[in-house]
């Protein structure tokens, strides 16, 4: 049998401390949706970009960090829904504020059921409501604490559901209004945002599994 290499000593440390490090920072995982399509009402104006980010808390729990930039002066965020699951029967997300940041929401709700509606697809049970008026949420971000037993970022990666209960493609959807008309007159759109692939926790575990089934192989050839 031969004694393993150096090198071998060595990718065997790096995809170790990739996996400690990937359980380490599970912590503070991160699962952030970007948008990707209008699919009601204004689709011909540039929308900026829209981003919502779920990061752990540790002891439990997620901040949700949401963010627009590059809207017009005019516009402004009305409506913005997800949705959760995987949690205990009975158990549902408390929701609080965290100052400074853009407009408050006026109403937070939060159910077991898909009881609010995105308009033309989607049903969520998390759904953000602001002012369309004075304080808008215009560019900038908020900053909310979501508090329940059981709840990381993965609780947010579920697809909203039509009204028949099938789903829709949609894991989060914002309603932006005060746009320029488009030629159908409409001044408002409804986004739909997607997760971005592979969060950070998840793409250096895999990492470290690749290079751990690279080190077995390796270790197999020297000991035949």
């Amino acid at each position: 049998m031969k004694s393993v290499s150096t090198r071998t000593k060595m990718f065997l440390m790096v995809a170790a401390a990739m996996m400690v490090f990937a359980g380490v920072t599970r912590s503070n995982a991160s699962l952030v949706f970007e948008n990707y399509t209008t699919f009601s009402g204004n689709t011909g104006t540039p929308l900026g970009a829209l981003t919502a980010t779920f990061e752990n808390i540790t002891g439990g729990g997620v901040t949700l960090t949401l963010t627009a930039t590059g809207l017009n002066a005019a516009a402004k965020i009305s409506e913005w829904g997800f949705n959760y699951g995987g949690l205990p029967t009975g158990v549902t997300p408390s929701v609080t504020y965290s100052p400074p940041g853009a407009s408050q929401a006026t109403n937070v709700y939060t159910s077991r059921g898909n009881q609010t509606k995105a308009d033309g697809d989607g049903y969520f049970n998390l759904y953000f409501t602001f002012p369309v008026s004075g304080n808008i949420f215009n560019n900038g971000s908020v900053v909310y604490t979501i508090s329940a037993a059981g709840l990381t970022e993965d609780s947010f990666l579920f697809l909203s559901q039509d009204k028949d209960g099938n789903p829709t493609g949609y894991y989060s959807a914002a309603h932006v209004q005060g746009l320029p008309a488009d030629i159908k007159g409409a001044t408002s759109g409804w986004v739909a945002l997607q997760p971005v692939p592979l969060p950070p926790s998840v793409f250096l575990l895999a990492c470290g599994l690749v290079g751990m089934v690279g080190i077995h192989r390796l270790r197999k050839k020297q000991s035949s």
